[in-house]
């Protein structure tokens, strides 16, 4: 891979998984979801880090990290009313940093 296709590959992943995923991912789990949930903070928040873990099936492995990820955003949007704009931006630099990571380990093989 030349370094144009390096760099157009590394702005999509910036793009993608790192920007508009998690924004559209918040809008409709923090968003739209949680707050349709009929149960209190905590079971609100347990049940959209649940879903929220479901809808990542394609990664089984990670089911539980991507729940103990969820819950602590949920349970902020739900109990103490975290803007969409705290939870959307840690959503964005956990991805990040799985980006990060990944290229770290990948690069030192």
């Amino acid at each position: 891979m030349n370094a144009t296709e390096s760099a157009i590959t590394l702005a999509l992943w910036l793009l993608g998984p790192v920007l508009l995923g998690p924004i559209a991912e918040e809008l409709y789990f923090r968003g739209e979801l949680l707050p349709r949930i009929p149960a209190g903070p905590w079971m609100a928040a347990a049940a959209n880090a649940g879903l929220f873990a479901a809808y990542h099936i394609w990664q089984p492995y990670a089911a539980l990290t991507v729940f103990l990820f969820a819950l602590p955003i949920a349970f902020a949007r739900a109990r103490l009313g975290a803007s969409m704009v705290l939870c959307t931006t840690v959503h964005c630099l956990v991805n990040l940093s799985m980006l990060v990571a990944f290229l770290t380990h990948s690069t030192t093989r």
